[in-house]
């Protein structure tokens, strides 16, 4: 860190870590840090990865000669690999609103 700055909270870059210690809010700006334009692109191609695996998963839970015929286990483990992937899929787009301009 080269310096600090201290600014009002509607003037801290939207591209920044932040985080709260001991009651104050700090923000580490990571435009000079991180090459945003790459990362924007790498959890895009995350993002339309795991979008696919969440279309497909919820093709065959849909389909209700899978839910009839597939063991209870293999349903529920579907149905949990799905949520985490709305989990995952939120994150990134959580992370692609801070990185963008």
């Amino acid at each position: 860190v080269n310096s600090i700055e201290h600014v009002a909270a509607d003037a801290v870059p939207k591209a920044a870590i932040r985080l709260v210690v001991d009651g104050s809010d700090y923000a580490i700006p990571l435009e000079g840090v991180l090459d945003l334009g790459a990362e924007r692109d790498r959890l895009t191609k995350q993002r339309d990865k795991l979008t696919r695996e969440q279309a497909a998963l919820s093709g065959r839970l849909s389909n209700e000669k899978f839910i009839q015929n597939a063991p209870e286990h293999v349903v529920a483990e579907a149905r949990a690999q799905l949520n985490d992937l709305d989990v995952q899929v939120q994150k990134i787009k959580t992370s692609l609103d801070l990185l963008s301009e």
